[in-house]
């Protein structure tokens, strides 16, 4: 089966991608469907023809970045066999998020419509499907008796490797960088489990 886009199809995803930038930088109230119109190098008509308002262009825009960070994400949850492993690899996914696509950082993360009722139930939404993949993972690999703090601990480790990921973005040495993430490594296992490291387990 061709997996060919339309042109329709096409042409609304350029929308998506284009105003998603111009809503990272300006925020959904400063932003006008002309403005949005002209970082698309299209008519507002044009822009109305795919979406009926600039409300439902702006969840779109959340929901296309909540699927892209899913895609970065979720394959590094089926990674059964080494916790450390996939804690490393999801704190270098996020750092690559933040500097190459700040814009979905923005959108997800910062969104002035966090306070809007459907924008927040996308963000909760996403952030359950970030954690409880997570937390079964974290079933997997624990001792008997461990199993009902897995969430509370998913939790904590997304908390703390999205912080640390932010951090390392912001900073310019690659010396520095490994230092943090040898820092996040440390906080991650001493904090988010109640006893020391053991390989391929919790606790």
């Amino acid at each position: 089966m061709s997996t060919t886009r339309s042109p329709g199809e096409a042409q609304r995803t350029q929308i998506i991608q284009h105003t998603r930038q111009y809503f990272a930088r300006h925020g959904y109230y400063q932003a006008t469907m002309d403005d949005l119109a002209r970082a698309c190098a299209l008519s507002k008509p044009m822009v109305y023809r795919h979406f009926e308002s600039k409300y439902e262009l702006y969840v779109a825009v959340v929901e296309d970045s909540a699927r892209e960070l899913q895609s970065r994400i979720h394959p590094l949850l089926h990674d059964q066999t080494d916790l450390h492993h996939v804690i490393n690899r999801l704190v270098d996914e996020f750092v690559v998020l933040l500097m190459h696509r700040p814009e979905i950082h923005t959108i997800i993360f910062a969104s002035d419509m966090r306070g809007d009722a459907v924008i927040r139930g996308k963000l909760e939404e996403l952030h359950r499907s970030l954690v409880e993949p997570l937390g079964r993972l974290l079933v997997e690999h624990a001792h008997p008796g461990d199993e009902a703090s897995a969430i509370l601990r998913a939790e904590a480790i997304i908390g703390t490797v999205w912080a640390g990921a932010r951090m390392i973005a912001r900073t310019p040495s690659a010396e520095d960088q490994e230092a943090l993430r040898k820092i996040i490594d440390a906080t991650v296992w001493e904090g988010a489990f109640t006893h020391p490291r053991e390989t391929g387990c919790l606790g």
